[in-house]
């Protein structure tokens, strides 16, 4: 049940919290609530909230945004990074790391941008205006490079004519991310108002931006504003309508390729030189497809997933994959020796092959079903067939041991 409301000439919406199974009883309350003529509210909250500019680019930040705000595939990320980088446009883009170093003249960089597109006014008057440059920096260092920064300014014109649109869009997304680092944080108003009609409460709730801040250089961020009249309890609001919306539970979206990674990083799955490989391998083996950012998966990955699922749960947890790279880690690190690692994953996936071996039977023609289903005839290699043998999966067990 949504009420629009009047006050004072300001109208804004609320909405019951409340779901109905029975369109019958929905209609039967907002029939009540209509014949109220009138509201009151019963709360209004306005509270200033503070939003702090992101942290420092590190690799696997600039392929989630890159994905999020560009639209730009992960493995493309990198291979326009690295010929921005090439070209001496930006700092060299693999690293973990999001803090500045001490070194690092953030002035001076900053000061480069002055004459640049439609920044530089705001660089003089929010960054270089001020006595010291604080940076937001994040907490992690890889001992080796620092964040992705930018090194020189560079036109649209230029950096489209080398590098495309998608360079031009990247190398834009380095320089303002930079920027917004050095700058203040963004103020918002969270609101909040509790309109009480015959006991019933509806709820509204708004955000207005107070002072946009670092989002002034840095729009992916900028918040949709939706601001509410500003009221006291007590108030009386005039019932313009009462209206029954029907509204269907939906299963949540498929994970984005930003969020993806995200995940894998959690995880410790791939390093930030691997991570956008693992997605590219899935999507060149027909796992699934990125469909409008989404990871939507294939009947191939989806037959696969519930096989393991059955047989061997424990090969999709990504915690299996995350104890294996942390061994890997730590090899590198001189803390486990290689032969100890390799011993005992190869011991731990032996099993896991042996249980699935042993299901051959049963799932392997799910899993042919399903190849046929991705693998259209035209896309096979001449000469190739798609057949369940034995005798391979015995190579199979015999390389492992």
């Amino acid at each position: 049940i949504v009420g629009e409301f009047e006050y004072d000439g300001m109208r804004f919406k609320a909405k019951l919290e409340k779901k109905f199974e029975s369109r019958r009883e929905a209609e039967s309350l907002a029939e009540e609530l209509r014949s109220a003529g009138t509201g009151r509210v019963v709360k209004a909250s306005y509270r200033e909230k503070v939003v702090k500019p992101p942290e420092p680019l590190a690799t696997v930040e600039l392929e989630r945004r890159a994905s999020r705000f560009l639209d730009i595939r992960p493995k493309r990320v990198m291979e326009i990074a690295e010929d921005l980088y090439q070209e001496g446009l930006i700092s060299y883009p693999r690293t973990d790391t999001t803090i500045y170093p001490p070194t690092l003249n953030l002035r001076a960089l900053a000061s480069k941008f002055v004459n640049w597109e439609d920044v530089g006014s705001y660089v003089r008057k929010h960054i270089l205006s001020r006595s010291r440059i604080t940076p937001r920096q994040g907490s992690e260092d890889d001992g080796a490079h620092p964040p992705i920064y930018p090194l020189k300014s560079a036109s649209r014109n230029a950096v489209v004519g080398r590098f495309g649109e998608d360079g031009w869009k990247l190398y834009d997304l380095v320089v303002r991310h930079f920027l917004a680092t050095l700058s203040p944080p963004m103020l918002v108003e969270k609101q909040e108002v509790v309109v009480g009609v015959m006991g019933v409460k509806l709820v509204a709730r708004g955000l207005k931006v107070v002072d946009p801040g670092y989002t002034s250089i840095y729009p992916f961020e900028k918040p949709r504003e939706a601001v509410l009249p500003y009221l006291l309890e007590g108030d009386e609001l005039k019932i313009l309508r009462i209206n029954v919306v029907r509204a269907e539970t939906r299963p949540p979206p498929y994970l984005s390729e930003a969020e993806l990674l995200r995940l894998m990083k959690k995880y410790g799955i791939g390093t930030d030189a691997t991570m956008q490989d693992h997605i590219h391998t899935n999507v060149k083996r027909k796992y699934f497809r990125v469909v409008r950012r989404r990871c939507i998966p294939t009947p191939l990955g989806k037959a696969l997933a519930l096989a393991l699922q059955e047989v061997v749960p424990e090969a999709l947890m990504p915690e299996v994959r995350g104890r294996m790279e942390a061994s890997l880690k730590a090899i590198a690190e001189g803390l486990r020796e290689p032969g100890e690692v390799v011993r005992e994953v190869k011991g731990r996936f032996y099993e896991y092959l042996q249980r699935l071996l042993e299901a051959e039977e049963r799932i392997a023609p799910i899993l042919m079903n399903a190849l046929r289903e991705v693998y259209s005839p035209s896309e096979r290699s001449p000469g190739s067939s798609l057949r369940t043998t034995s005798s391979a999966s015995r190579r199979a067990s015999s390389s492992v041991d």
